[in-house]
């Protein structure tokens, strides 16, 4: 009987890290998720800065062209 209990207390231990370690598994996964979600908006924020910057320098860009074909 002792050993019995011995192997079934190993056993339900053995379950116990099990689950702790896919409750740690699943916690970091969502962390990754929420960086990746995060991540993402930064890089579309980013992205969308770029283009106004960019049609901000063309639109400069031509202003000082028509400024010397004027002058």
């Amino acid at each position: 009987m002792n050993i019995e209990s011995n192997t079934k207390e190993l056993e339900d231990k053995g379950r116990f890290f099990q689950d702790v370690n896919f409750e740690s598994a699943a916690v970091e996964i969502n962390q990754v998720k929420n960086q990746n979600l995060f991540l993402k908006q930064l890089i579309a924020q980013l992205s969308h800065e770029n283009q106004l910057l960019k049609k901000r320098l063309f639109s400069a860009g031509k202003t000082e062209i028509t400024k010397d074909k004027c002058a």
